[in-house]
């Protein structure tokens, strides 16, 4: 059986607007790419390439995991804890958390406070360390009036000096265009090298190594 790293988070994990580099790695117009994206508009090599192209795949595919992310899990915390809990399974080596933007907070019509979305946070974290699995957290941003708590931010992975990914959307280096702050190509590729650069540093995942069969 094939063991796992369960992905949670919003459209910057499952990658949304990758497709938009398919032929390249130039940034789309305005024209090209729209500035509301349909996902029920994407042909299924679209998809595929979001699929191929995306963080998740280039980490789970460097340690020689499944990645398991799921392409509607990409609103609010609650979907993201949801989606993680539901994917732990007995071949989960790893969960992977990127926490989104704290004001998507609505379940059911009703609104969720600020505390207990990091409640959430630390429930997984808690729920993870009973099942003896390593859970490593990203964060698109954090509220400033809101300490993070040392339990996520011990797990936390800093991209440079900050604990959170927010100016990476505002730069063209790394966004689709000035319309689309999703990741484009490039800042995925980036993202998966410092993960694996951090998992790797700190041996919190083994990469498998596999040998052919020898002929007699």
């Amino acid at each position: 059986m094939i063991r796992n790293i369960v992905f949670g988070g919003c459209s910057y994990t499952w990658g949304q607007s990758l497709h938009h580099f398919e032929d390249g790695d130039a940034p789309p117009s305005i024209e090209e790419a729209g500035e509301v994206f349909h996902r029920d508009s994407l042909k299924y090599w679209e998809y595929q390439y979001n699929v191929n192209n995306r963080y998740p795949t280039f980490v789970a595919d460097y340690f020689c995991r499944k990645p398991i992310v799921h392409t509607e899990n990409g609103g609010t915390t609650y979907s993201i804890c949801k989606h993680i809990k539901e994917s732990i399974n007995g071949l989960t080596d790893l969960v992977f958390v990127q926490t989104t933007s704290f004001i998507r907070n609505v379940i059911d019509a009703q609104k969720i406070s600020i505390e207990k979305q990091i409640q959430m946070y630390e429930d997984l974290v808690e729920l993870c360390s009973k099942k003896n699995i390593p859970i490593i957290f990203i964060h698109w941003d954090w509220p400033s009036d809101y300490k993070m708590p040392e339990s996520i931010r011990s797990r936390t992975i800093k991209i440079g000096d900050e604990y959170t990914f927010y100016k990476w959307t505002l730069s063209e280096k790394y966004r689709v265009n000035e319309a689309d702050t999703h990741l484009n190509r490039k800042a995925h590729v980036k993202l998966s090298r410092k993960i694996i650069q951090y998992l790797s540093h700190y041996n919190i995942l083994k990469k498998y190594t596999y040998q052919t069969k020898q002929k007699i």
